[in-house]
């Protein structure tokens, strides 16, 4: 067992002696509720009427509300989660929260304090052992300014494990935000699949960050984000982040997003066993020393010239690429290593300001990198593709 899954395995173990009930809110069905979450004898249900979910009908008018569950209550506990937030931190102070645990909470996917079971916008402090389980929506919401992260879990929970928003607004100076998360385990997050149908604004994995101007990710594991989750994901004129010595596997979408970001650096991390292994649109970046199971690399649609309501990011180019291994991996044949031109490009690039892989510029080095295909076949080794059609035709290997 090397180092990394060492310290994760030791953080589990005093996160499992340390965790708290918590704030935990119950209650009888009187009066007037409004409910996210119901478990059954500590199993949640879901949203529906039939054998094993619920439905809550709201009558408006009255202010009263009805829960009907699917599940026979004799011998078991209901519990109902009164409660969207456990905490809300802010005026700016530094709060160190420590050693608690919080869990079934209805927190939701509104645009407000209700967004995690803890929102903490306070200045540079500390979440440190805590863990954070089977919550409606999301589990925390954090305002970065210096915050950290530390020996935590994040799991089980309806929607995100953790989001956050900085002040990058696009390429530029902006204030730093300087977000640490160290050795933090996100496991099985967006159970409810949240988020799947979205058009601007997704949010769907275990971690989402966006417009984060200086950010580090480091020693941590992320895994087993349901349906299309991505693992960890930077959004929208991220820049100035290191992901490092991570372990990030089983996820339903990729691994490890960076979108139209700039001045990434993913390196030294275990990728494997995800929908894609790193999925990266974004420029002035390095993706160095890691074994993963297939690379994604390529310019997103989005541009100055159709910007979609977006911050964004410079082009695709400037991307260092080398001393990886790429592996095609057990499940199936897949392409190891994927470069294109975004297949939109025409429609919303008339001038082709877009990038492709044989732009100059596009990558600064490509080099000592090792290809594996398990078994010595199976899938494409590279698909590069670059043309000005929109259409998938490139060069395979």
């Amino acid at each position: 067992m090397n180092k990394a899954s060492t310290k994760l395995l030791e953080n589990r173990r005093q996160l499992s002696r340390n965790q708290a009930v918590g704030f935990v809110a119950t209650m009888s069905i009187v009066g007037i509720v409004v409910v996210w979450s119901i478990f059954a004898s500590g199993t949640p249900i879901a949203f529906e009427a039939e054998s094993g979910t619920f439905y809550y009908q709201e009558d408006l008018a009255n202010q009263t509300g009805r829960i009907y569950i699917g599940t026979d209550p004799a011998m078991q506990t209901i519990e109902l989660a009164k409660r969207p937030v456990a905490l809300v931190l802010g005026n700016h102070q530094v709060y160190n929260l420590k050693g608690i645990g919080f869990r079934r909470y209805a927190s939701n996917e509104q645009a407000n304090l209700t967004v995690g079971a803890v929102y903490d916008s306070g200045n540079g402090g500390l979440i440190e052992n805590v863990s954070m389980i089977q919550n409606a929506g999301q589990a925390l919401a954090v305002a970065p300014a210096g915050m950290t992260v530390h020996r935590s879990v994040l799991a089980f929970n309806g929607f995100n494990g953790m989001g956050s928003n900085g002040h990058s607004q696009g390429t530029g100076t902006y204030t730093l935000d300087n977000l640490t998360m160290d050795s933090i385990i996100v496991n099985n997050n967006n159970l409810k699949h949240f988020g799947l149908h979205c058009t601007l604004s997704c949010a769907t994995s275990g971690v989402k960050i966006a417009h984060m101007n200086g950010y580090s990710v480091k020693n941590s594991l992320f895994e087993n984000t349901q349906s299309t989750g991505d693992g960890f994901w930077c959004d929208e004129a991220c820049q100035n982040g290191v992901m490092v010595n991570n372990v990030i596997r089983g996820n339903g979408g990729s691994g490890i997003s960076y979108q139209v970001s700039t001045t990434g650096i993913v390196a030294s991390n275990l990728i494997y066993n995800n929908g894609t292994g790193i999925s990266f649109g974004s420029g002035n970046s390095s993706i160095v020393n890691n074994t993963l199971i297939d690379l994604w690399l390529y310019d997103d649609a989005r541009n100055a010239e159709d910007l979609r309501g977006s911050n964004i990011g410079p082009d695709t180019r400037d991307m260092v690429v080398e001393n990886n291994i790429f592996s095609s991996g057990a499940s199936g044949p897949i392409t190891i290593f994927k470069v294109n031109r975004s297949s939109e490009a025409q429609a919303s690039d008339p001038n082709n300001d877009n990038t492709g892989p044989n732009t100059p510029g596009f990558f600064t080095n490509l080099d000592y990198n090792t290809y594996y295909r398990i078994n010595g076949g199976g899938g494409t080794l590279v698909n590069w593709v670059d043309n000005t059609t929109g259409t998938d035709a490139g060069v395979t290997t």
